[in-house]
């Protein structure tokens, strides 16, 4: 039973910064390091190899000049790349395309809901806070579509799925 444990660290932080992000439109540096740094310890106990961790960090990195050119044409965030990146170093190549479509799939859904709520008059989406100033403003909080793209690809990941078994 305790050795599922670490593996429940991923979707629990990814979730943590979906929310954080839906409430507050940030996503704070130290979320993203504290899911990149745990995936160490956890591929360690999972026996994943030296090597495969490797591919995954060249996973991470990849995207992370990614999500930082989304950033740079205005498409994302700064701490949505750094998410990105974080999660791409759990899900690795294997998924990683999966979890982009995931992303987009789920970013889009987000995007028409924010423009449906955009056309409702200001009374009926006027919670206090930051929220409903993101809705008048179109700011998606992209970390919404991360965490629940990380949350419906982290079981189909081989290592992690593996060492839980």
């Amino acid at each position: 039973m305790f050795e599922s444990l670490p593996f429940a660290l991923f979707p629990a932080l990814m979730t943590f910064a979906g929310a954080f992000d839906f409430l507050t439109l940030s996503i704070p540096n130290r979320v993203s390091l504290a899911i990149a740094f745990a995936f160490f310890p956890v591929a360690i106990l999972a026996g994943l190899p030296l090597e495969a961790m490797a591919l995954h960090l060249s996973c991470a990195l990849v995207t992370l000049a990614f999500g930082f050119a989304l950033f740079a044409g205005g498409w994302f965030g700064g701490g949505d790349a750094k998410l990105f990146a974080a999660a791409a170093l759990w899900i690795g190549w294997e998924q990683i395309l999966a979890y982009g479509v995931a992303v987009a799939i789920i970013g889009g859904a987000l995007a028409v809901v924010y423009v449906m709520l955009r056309m409702l008059p200001a009374r009926y989406t006027a919670p206090p806070g930051r929220w409903a100033a993101s809705i008048r403003q179109l700011e998606l909080p992209y970390g919404v579509a991360l965490a629940g793209a990380a949350l419906a690809i982290s079981p189909h990941v081989a290592w992690m799925t593996a060492a839980i078994a």
